[in-house]
């Protein structure tokens, strides 16, 4: 089932679906090898000279570290994969995979992405080999085109449903096999701004009832469509979430959310809303366009 439009979802959700077993883990990997070394993405490149940026290296260790404290503080199992010489994003763990609730089996199952640029393309195989020894059920698709993990496709346990976000890195027909072949819910929006590439980058799952959005990002019927499935959507203000990727942001209860340091207006928002906030510092990994949300990947650990 794929909704593209707020009168299909209110259908659907005349009936309220059930919430399903929630995550408790995240997955993520070691900033070893990190650095800018091509760019795919307008955060790559410095504004001024279009130099690639330069990444100091045992900051991007120390946020690393930091960030995995705070996964630890609010009660989250951390597994944690080496980095790979030559692979310097396979830190951002959401995109290479797509844990999923499969409801013919009834148990999560992963889906294996398929990356839009040929850089990337090479970790894919690292986390089919992780799953596979942890003994989630792996799945390739059929379709040949793109789609780039939970980066794009985010999961909700609480709707059952998944947030697919398609046009700058994952394809928007993907989804008809997610539907298809996995049974899968599927709401699907169209991204609009070329500065928010992947669906986390400008929208978060908060709670069951509130979500952060970027509404720029979006389309009108995208944002129709998510009035339907939350009660309240913040809005986050354009610039802080360029200079900040606060739309890059992560709750793993419904309670805490994890953002990069700054965001006055946003953070105000959260905490007005009865959120505790726990900031962080991942500047250095800012510079390859990825913060708190893609630095892991949450799955049922």
């Amino acid at each position: 089932m794929i909704f593209d439009r707020a009168s299909q979802a209110a259908e659907f959700l005349k009936n309220a679906p059930t919430a399903l077993p929630h995550f408790n883990a995240v997955l993520v990997a070691e900033p070893s090898f990190f650095e800018v070394a091509y760019a795919i993405n307008p955060y790559m490149t410095d504004p001024k000279s279009g130099a690639l940026q330069q990444v100091n290296k045992s900051q991007a260790q120390e946020q690393w570290n930091a960030l995995l404290s705070v996964f630890r503080s609010l009660g989250l199992k951390v597994v944690s994969l080496p980095g790979i010489q030559g692979l310097p994003d396979i830190v951002f763990t959401a995109n290479q995979s797509f844990p999923f609730w499969n409801a013919s089996t009834g148990q999560y199952e992963i889906i294996l992405s398929k990356m839009r640029s040929p850089e990337r393309a090479q970790e894919v195989p690292f986390f089919e080999r992780f799953w596979k020894q942890q003994g989630f059920p792996v799945h390739q698709l059929e379709y040949s085109g793109a789609f780039e993990g939970n980066g794009d496709a985010i999961f909700s346990p609480e709707h059952g449903v998944v947030f697919g976000g398609f046009g700058p890195r994952t394809d928007q027909e993907v989804y008809e096999e997610l539907s298809e072949r996995f049974k899968l819910k599927v709401a699907r929006l169209k991204l609009c701004s070329s500065d928010f590439y992947h669906l986390d980058t400008c929208f978060s799952v908060l709670s069951r009832d509130v979500a952060a959005i970027q509404p720029q990002a979006f389309s009108s019927e995208g944002l129709a469509l998510l009035k339907c499935f939350f009660k309240t959507l913040i809005e986050i203000p354009y610039e802080e979430n360029k200079r900040f990727f606060c739309g890059n942001c992560f709750s793993p209860d419904g309670r805490h959310v994890i953002l990069q340091s700054g965001s006055p207006t946003f953070l105000a928002e959260l905490k007005g809303k009865g959120f505790q906030v726990r900031e962080v510092e991942t500047g250095e990994f800012m510079k390859s366009g990825g913060s708190v949300f893609c630095l892991k990947l949450f799955f049922p650990g």
